[in-house]
C-alpha cells in the first residue's frame, strides 16, 4: 500500500513537472519501474530518460501531513537542504545511462529558496549536479510554478 501511494505521489510531481517545466515528455510512455531502474521513465524528445524524484521539505511535516492536523513549524528551506537532498541521491545506480533528478517541494513549500541570493543557489546546485551521477538536477516549485535546470558538466557515463 506504501508503495502505491508513493508512486502516485511521484506520478503527480512529475506530471506537474512535465507541465511547469514545458518538457517534452510522451506522458503516454511513463513507466514506474522497481530498482535499479529510476522512479518514472518515458520518451522525452523521442528517446527514453529515466527521472528519479526526492521531495525537499521538512521530515517532521511530511510525516504528519497525512493526520489531517496541523502542525506549525519554522522550518524554512535553503541553499544546504537543495544540496543535501542530491548528495542523498548521488551514489543510486541506475539501468539507463541518462537519469535527470528532480528535486520538487512536498508539504513544504520551497519559495525561501527564491529569497537567496541566486547566484550562491546556482553556484551550490550547479556543484552538486556536477558530483552527482545525474544528467541534470531540476528544481521544482510547484506551488509558484517555477523550475529551474542545472545541466551536469560530466558526460554521462
Amino acid at each position: 500500500m506504501v508503495g502505491s501511494v508513493k508512486r502516485k505521489k511521484e506520478l503527480s510531481a512529475f506530471l506537474q513537472f512535465v507541465e511547469i517545466a514545458q518538457v517534452d515528455a510522451d506522458t503516454s510512455s511513463i513507466r514506474q519501474l522497481e530498482p535499479p531502474n529510476p522512479d518514472i521513465i518515458c520518451r522525452v524528445s523521442g528517446g527514453d530518460r529515466g527521472f528519479e524524484l526526492t521531495a525537499l521539505t521538512d521530515p517532521v511535516i511530511e510525516r504528519k501531513f497525512g493526520t489531517g492536523k496541523f502542525h506549525y513549524s519554522n522550518y524554512r528551506i535553503d541553499i544546504n537542504d537543495a544540496v543535501e537532498c542530491i548528495a542523498r541521491k548521488k551514489h543510486k545506480v541506475y539501468a539507463l545511462p541518462r537519469v535527470e533528478l528532480i528535486v520538487h517541494e512536498g508539504s513544504t513549500p520551497i519559495d525561501d529558496l527564491w529569497q537567496w541570493d541566486q547566484s550562491q543557489l546556482d553556484a551550490a546546485i550547479q556543484l552538486a549536479t556536477d558530483k552527482s551521477n545525474f544528467s541534470r538536477v531540476w528544481l521544482v516549485d510547484i506551488s509558484s510554478r517555477r523550475a529551474r535546470a542545472y545541466t551536469s558538466s560530466a558526460t554521462p557515463a
